[in-house]
């Protein structure tokens, strides 16, 4: 069953995705968490509760049919996701809908953790202008480490997969030696 709702706040939209979206439409579930998105003039953040992810291109569907809570994509600042899918499954997806906003993903058992993360959202917001604005896009997940430890403290590093490449290379022509890689 599917179910788009404000928390009792009136801070957090709360998405949970069961199996199937139950005796509901997509418009009747859309139209009954549009109303109180609307009036909703507190939003910091949208929970996900999902125990198995749907897979990216039925997330994606599911997302384009519920115009709702992509109207409502800009005043979400914090996307928490309690699920136990692998992030890199559904996160894509996510940061792809909602471009500002940081998306964390929690384990289904953290629901307290997740409320708590995607709260103080609105708390920053409220302390003024000295409270730093949330990052573009920014991603936080469980991160499995070599030795099969989760390192959820330390997120990802800056200079996680990034790949720089030589403005030189692009410019090369097809008599151009590149000798960069030759052993002298």
């Amino acid at each position: 069953m599917i179910k788009l709702e404000l928390n009792p706040p009136g801070t957090v939209a709360c998405l949970s995705i069961g199996h199937g979206r139950g005796d509901a439409s997509y418009r009747d579930i859309n139209d009954a968490g549009a109303a109180q998105l609307a009036a909703a003039d507190q939003l910091c953040g949208l929970r996900i509760d999902a125990p198995a992810m749907p897979r990216p291109r039925q997330l994606l569907d599911l997302l384009e049919h519920l115009p709702a809570l992509r109207d409502a994509a800009s005043r979400i600042q914090r996307v928490a996701v309690l699920s136990d899918s692998p992030p890199r499954e559904f996160v894509p997806v996510l940061r792809g809908h909602f471009e500002a906003s940081e998306v964390r993903h929690f384990s289904a058992a953290a629901s307290r953790a997740a409320d708590q993360w995607v709260q103080s959202a609105n708390e920053a917001e409220e302390a003024g202008p000295e409270a730093p604005a949330p990052a573009a896009a920014t991603v936080v997940a469980d991160l499995q480490l070599d030795d099969g430890l989760v390192d959820e403290a330390s997120g990802p590093s800056p200079d996680d997969d990034i790949i720089t490449l030589d403005d030189d290379a692009a410019s090369s022509v097809d008599d151009e030696i590149d000798d960069w890689f030759v052993k002298s």
